[in-house]
Protein backbone atom coordinates (compact mmCIF):
# COMPACT_ATOMS: atom_id res chain seq x y z
CA UNK A 1 0.00 0.00 0.00
CA UNK A 2 1.59 3.36 -1.15
CA UNK A 3 0.95 6.27 0.77
CA UNK A 4 0.79 9.79 -1.47
CA UNK A 5 3.74 12.50 -0.37
CA UNK A 6 0.81 14.78 0.55
CA UNK A 7 -0.38 12.06 3.36
CA UNK A 8 3.43 11.47 4.37
CA UNK A 9 4.28 15.59 4.94
CA UNK A 10 0.62 15.71 6.45
CA UNK A 11 1.69 13.01 9.04
CA UNK A 12 5.10 14.57 9.81
CA UNK A 13 3.42 18.54 10.20
CA UNK A 14 1.16 16.79 12.71
CA UNK A 15 3.23 14.82 14.92
CA UNK A 16 5.94 18.10 14.75
CA UNK A 17 3.43 20.15 16.01
CA UNK A 18 2.12 17.89 18.79
CA UNK A 19 5.45 17.09 19.73
CA UNK A 20 6.62 21.02 19.80
CA UNK A 21 3.37 21.37 21.93
CA UNK A 22 3.82 18.71 23.99
CA UNK A 23 7.63 19.87 24.65
CA UNK A 24 6.70 23.35 25.77
CA UNK A 25 4.08 22.38 27.69
CA UNK A 26 5.89 19.78 29.50
CA UNK A 27 9.05 21.68 30.07
CA UNK A 28 9.89 21.30 34.08
CA UNK A 29 6.40 21.01 34.54
CA UNK A 30 7.03 19.42 37.86
CA UNK A 31 9.42 22.66 38.94
CA UNK A 32 6.21 25.21 39.01
CA UNK A 33 4.94 25.90 42.61
CA UNK A 34 1.37 25.48 43.17
CA UNK A 35 -0.29 29.14 43.00
CA UNK A 36 -2.96 29.96 45.20
CA UNK A 37 -5.93 29.40 42.61
CA UNK A 38 -4.30 26.38 41.24
CA UNK A 39 -4.22 24.94 45.20
CA UNK A 40 -8.26 25.97 45.40
CA UNK A 41 -9.11 23.53 42.29
CA UNK A 42 -6.47 20.85 43.56
CA UNK A 43 -8.35 21.14 47.12
CA UNK A 44 -12.17 21.11 45.42
CA UNK A 45 -11.09 18.19 43.47
CA UNK A 46 -9.86 16.84 45.80
CA UNK A 47 -12.77 16.34 48.15
CA UNK A 48 -14.17 12.44 48.70
CA UNK A 49 -17.12 12.19 47.15
CA UNK A 50 -19.02 13.74 44.06
CA UNK A 51 -21.29 15.53 46.50
CA UNK A 52 -18.58 16.98 48.28
CA UNK A 53 -16.86 18.46 45.17
CA UNK A 54 -20.17 19.80 43.76
CA UNK A 55 -20.97 21.45 47.03
CA UNK A 56 -17.38 22.83 47.27
CA UNK A 57 -17.83 23.88 43.73
CA UNK A 58 -20.73 25.60 44.55
CA UNK A 59 -19.41 27.46 47.64
CA UNK A 60 -16.19 28.51 46.68
CA UNK A 61 -16.16 29.29 43.30
CA UNK A 62 -19.51 30.03 41.78
CA UNK A 63 -19.27 28.15 39.00
CA UNK A 64 -20.60 24.94 37.28
CA UNK A 65 -18.20 22.19 38.44
CA UNK A 66 -17.78 20.25 35.10
CA UNK A 67 -14.19 20.90 35.48
CA UNK A 68 -13.85 20.13 38.80
CA UNK A 69 -15.64 17.16 38.60
CA UNK A 70 -13.39 15.77 35.87
CA UNK A 71 -10.39 16.62 37.81
CA UNK A 72 -11.65 14.83 40.58
CA UNK A 73 -11.88 11.56 38.33
CA UNK A 74 -8.36 12.54 37.15
CA UNK A 75 -6.78 12.89 40.35
CA UNK A 76 -8.62 9.51 41.63
CA UNK A 77 -6.92 7.83 37.98
CA UNK A 78 -3.55 9.79 37.83
CA UNK A 79 -2.69 10.21 41.20
CA UNK A 80 -3.58 13.12 43.77
CA UNK A 81 -0.24 15.50 43.16
CA UNK A 82 0.21 18.87 41.81
CA UNK A 83 1.72 17.51 38.83
CA UNK A 84 -1.23 15.00 37.81
CA UNK A 85 -3.17 18.09 38.23
CA UNK A 86 -0.71 20.01 35.81
CA UNK A 87 -0.92 17.17 33.16
CA UNK A 88 -4.78 17.05 33.33
CA UNK A 89 -4.11 21.05 31.82
CA UNK A 90 -1.98 19.69 29.37
CA UNK A 91 -4.32 17.40 27.88
CA UNK A 92 -6.52 19.57 27.03
CA UNK A 93 -4.30 22.28 26.54
CA UNK A 94 -2.73 19.48 23.71
CA UNK A 95 -6.04 19.14 22.68
CA UNK A 96 -6.77 22.81 21.58
CA UNK A 97 -3.42 22.47 19.32
CA UNK A 98 -5.83 19.49 17.61
CA UNK A 99 -8.58 21.11 17.38
CA UNK A 100 -7.30 24.57 16.17
CA UNK A 101 -5.57 21.78 13.45
CA UNK A 102 -9.00 20.49 12.40
CA UNK A 103 -11.14 24.23 12.62
CA UNK A 104 -8.60 25.47 10.81
CA UNK A 105 -8.71 22.80 8.22
CA UNK A 106 -12.18 23.06 7.92
CA UNK A 107 -12.62 26.88 7.76
CA UNK A 108 -9.11 27.19 4.76
CA UNK A 109 -7.20 24.34 4.23
CA UNK A 110 -4.44 21.90 5.87
CA UNK A 111 -1.73 24.67 5.42
CA UNK A 112 -4.38 27.01 7.30
CA UNK A 113 -4.66 24.29 10.14
CA UNK A 114 -1.39 24.06 10.13
CA UNK A 115 -0.69 27.31 10.76
CA UNK A 116 -3.09 28.29 12.78
CA UNK A 117 -2.35 24.78 15.30
CA UNK A 118 1.41 25.68 15.52
CA UNK A 119 0.83 29.20 15.95
CA UNK A 120 -1.56 28.06 18.84
CA UNK A 121 1.31 25.42 20.19
CA UNK A 122 3.98 28.27 20.05
CA UNK A 123 1.86 30.82 21.98
CA UNK A 124 3.51 32.12 25.34
CA UNK A 125 0.07 32.73 27.00
CA UNK A 126 -1.29 29.36 25.25
CA UNK A 127 1.61 27.76 27.35
CA UNK A 128 1.24 29.88 30.21
CA UNK A 129 -2.01 28.97 31.09
CA UNK A 130 -2.17 25.43 29.55
CA UNK A 131 0.23 24.36 32.23
CA UNK A 132 -1.91 25.97 35.39
CA UNK A 133 -4.39 23.79 37.14
CA UNK A 134 -7.23 26.05 36.90
CA UNK A 135 -9.99 25.54 33.97
CA UNK A 136 -8.31 27.60 31.26
CA UNK A 137 -7.48 25.22 28.73
CA UNK A 138 -10.61 22.70 29.38
CA UNK A 139 -12.93 25.95 28.49
CA UNK A 140 -10.83 26.42 25.51
CA UNK A 141 -10.65 23.11 24.44
CA UNK A 142 -15.12 22.42 24.99
CA UNK A 143 -14.96 26.38 22.98
CA UNK A 144 -12.74 25.30 20.17
CA UNK A 145 -15.04 21.95 19.86
CA UNK A 146 -17.64 23.63 20.03
CA UNK A 147 -17.38 26.09 16.83
CA UNK A 148 -15.57 23.15 15.07
CA UNK A 149 -18.83 21.54 15.53
CA UNK A 150 -20.92 24.20 14.60
CA UNK A 151 -18.94 24.99 11.73
CA UNK A 152 -19.51 21.18 10.20
CA UNK A 153 -22.92 21.90 11.13
CA UNK A 154 -23.12 24.72 8.85
CA UNK A 155 -21.33 23.52 6.20
CA UNK A 156 -24.20 20.32 5.73
CA UNK A 157 -25.59 22.71 4.14
CA UNK A 158 -27.46 25.16 6.55
CA UNK A 159 -30.15 22.73 7.90
CA UNK A 160 -28.55 21.55 10.55
CA UNK A 161 -30.51 23.61 13.12
CA UNK A 162 -33.55 22.16 12.20
CA UNK A 163 -31.80 18.55 12.46
CA UNK A 164 -31.20 19.26 16.15
CA UNK A 165 -35.14 19.94 17.35
CA UNK A 166 -35.89 17.27 15.89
Amino acid sequence: MKVSIEARQTLILTITIFVVAWALLAFRLDALSVWVDEEVSLRIARQPTVAAVVQQVIEAERRPPLYHLALHVWLRLAGNGDVAGRWFSVAFALGCVGVTLLLGRELGNRHLGFVTAYLLAISPFFILYGRIIRYYSFVMFLGLLSCFFFVKLLRRGGHGFAELSD
